[in-house]
This record gives C-alpha cells, structure tokens and sequence, in this order.
C-alpha cells in the first residue's frame, strides 16, 4: 500500500517560506561580501592618503632642515665653486670631485686630468672638510681627494637669503 505523496498547503507555504529565505540569504551574502569590499577599498584608499600625507610632512620636515643647514653654512661663510658639465654651471652631486683652480696649469693645453680623471701636472683636490656653496642653492662638504659630500640644497623661497649669504663672484673654481 503506496499513498501517493500529497502536499499540503501549509507544506507548501512553509517550503516557499524557506526557499524564499535561501533566496534572500544569497542576494544578502552576495551584498554583504560587496560591502565588505567596498569597505576594504575604502580603508586602503585612508590609509593610502594618510601614509602620503605622513611622507609629505617627512619630507616638508626634511627639505626644511636640509635648507637650514644649507643656509646656516652660507652665513657661516662658504667657499664658491662652480661645477660645470658641457660648459655649463651645474648642481652638485655625490661624490663629483672639486679641485684648486689656483693649481691648473695656466697653459691650457697643459693635460690637468689622466684618462681615469685622477689629477696630474700639480692640479690639487680643494681641501677635507672644506665647506663648498654655489648659486643653485647647493652647499656641501669636501671629502676624501675632493669629493663632494653631505649635500644640502637650500629651499627654493630662500635662495635669495642664500645667495646674499656668500659671494659667488669671490671666488671661481672649475672642475
């Protein structure tokens, strides 16, 4: 004796009820998660802003410490020196070496550097320690065999206090 299966109404009801629920439970996942990512998105998108604006204090804090320095060592008096690249003033940059103008050999045609650029026929490095300027608003330290080194550049509103600070018509080297 098989009954046939039979639903009933409130079978039916409830089994609609709960489909519906399973229904209403996916599309809420499915925006659940998309919130949360939205979410994620937003918070990276802070925390992104937030580690920029640090940097941009760090390097506002910076800047403005390297332009004391720099400015600090134009009023305490510094030597100028004019470094050119193809005949033309340029920045200073690590590690290029600033020699004694005063010991070129006057004769132009007289070799002042080998070909590995080392110093001959009495060319000088400038001096250790020397404190060195130019009128980019560039000031540095001499170091081993001439080097430049600890670079400060000044910031660019107070170039103008800079180049009042020291002569570059004083004194003219070249490399």
């Amino acid at each position: 004796m098989n009954q046939p299966f039979v639903i009933n109404k409130r079978f039916a009801v409830r089994m609609t009820f709960v489909f519906a629920l399973l229904i209403g439970a996916t599309v809420h996942q499915t925006s659940l998660q998309r919130w949360q990512s939205d979410l994620a998105a937003s918070q990276a998108k802070a925390n992104a802003a937030k580690n920029s604006e640090a940097r941009a204090r760090a390097r506002s804090k910076s800047i403005s410490s390297e332009s004391k320095i720099a400015l600090d060592r134009a009023r305490e008096g510094c030597q100028s020196i004019v470094l050119t690249a193809n005949n033309k003033p340029a920045r200073f940059q690590k590690n290029l070496r600033v020699f004694d103008a005063q010991t070129f050999p006057a004769n132009p045609k007289t070799p002042r550097f080998d070909r590995d650029g080392n110093p001959i026929n009495g060319v000088q490095p400038q001096p250790e320690g020397l404190t060195i300027c130019n009128e980019f608003g560039d000031s540095a330290i001499v170091g081993f065999e001439g080097a430049v080194t600890d670079i400060k550049r000044v910031a660019p509103a107070q170039l103008p206090e800079f180049l009042k600070s020291f002569n570059p018509q004083e004194h003219h080297e070249r490399r």
